[in-house]
């Protein structure tokens, strides 16, 4: 009967003893329960903080790049305004010597050609220093991105290669600005 009854005590404290844990976990439930609630409300201000801070970014982003656009604009017009006043400067010694020859009128051809001659190998030399170059095309196949046949004839030259350069084309820094006018081989 003893054992009974320390059974019976042990029996209740053991339902005291899961009753309390179950007291314990339950509060703890509670406990995580409110902590949730309060990450919710947390999360509901921060994400409303994050939405309005992202909205600023996104406009001083925008703002920033609506003036890098307009310094890139005002960089790139002062770039070609000096681009045009170093050929311009490189051209003055042209127009120089047109002056001297237009002031030294004479009625001798060869010294007109000479003059002339000079005029435009200086010419030339300007345009090549600034990149412009010829397009290599007598004897070569026909280049339909640096070729243009205007005109074909019977040839004993292999059929497509050019035979005759009816007006020069010009590449510019490697580009084709004007294709060359060809006369090409049937």
């Amino acid at each position: 009967m003893e054992h009974k009854k320390h059974d019976k005590k042990n029996a209740e404290k053991e339902d005291k003893n899961a009753s309390s844990k179950l007291d314990i976990e339950i509060d703890k439930e509670l406990e995580k329960i409110e902590e949730k609630e309060k990450e919710i409300e947390k999360k509901e201000i921060t994400e409303q903080d994050i939405i309005i801070d992202l909205t600023n970014t996104v406009k001083r982003v925008q703002a920033d790049f609506e003036n890098y656009k307009k310094r890139m604009d005002v960089h790139r017009i002062e770039s070609i305004k000096v681009a045009a006043k170093d050929i311009i400067t490189q051209l003055l010694p042209v127009l120089d010597s047109f002056e001297l020859a237009l002031k030294h009128k004479t009625t001798d051809n060869e010294i007109i050609c000479n003059g002339f001659e000079m005029i435009y190998k200086n010419f030339e030399q300007v345009l090549e220093n600034n990149g412009l170059t010829e397009i290599d095309a007598v004897g070569k196949d026909f280049d339909p991105y640096e070729h243009e046949a205007l005109l074909q004839e019977q040839s004993d030259k292999k059929k497509h290669v050019v035979l005759e350069v009816l007006q020069k084309g010009y590449k510019l820094n490697g580009k084709v600005i004007r294709t060359a006018k060809v006369k090409i081989a049937q």
